[in-house]
């Protein structure tokens, strides 16, 4: 892992012929065992992290099926929004903590 002590939100790169919700799902079914359904783009984060731009794409998901394994990673926590706004995210990550703790508003 590129950011071992940073928090990031699970997903991983788009393959050719994919869009970005096939992607997400599939690299969530690998990484974390479970199926999802993706609805509303909250938002994108950019970044260059060792030489490289990162585009990061964060969709809304709810659970659909599975119980979740960590598979590629090593730890995944469910928070409040005051427990997010006090983790160290990775910086590709950073912009989309204002649209989720709007969702979190909302309700």
């Amino acid at each position: 892992m590129d950011l071992p002590l940073k928090w990031e939100f699970p997903g991983g790169k788009v393959e050719a012929g994919e869009d970005p919700k096939q992607a997400l799902t599939r690299e969530i079914g690998e990484e974390l065992g479970v199926l999802i359904e993706i609805s509303n783009l909250l938002g994108r984060g950019e970044a260059v992290s060792r030489d490289r731009r990162i585009v990061l794409d964060v969709y809304q998901a709810r659970l659909i099926s599975g119980q979740i394994q960590l598979r590629e990673h090593k730890v995944i926590r469910w928070c409040n929004a005051d427990e997010i706004r006090h983790l160290d995210w990775a910086e590709a990550d950073v912009p989309l903590i204002k649209p989720l703790l709007a969702l979190f508003r909302e309700g």
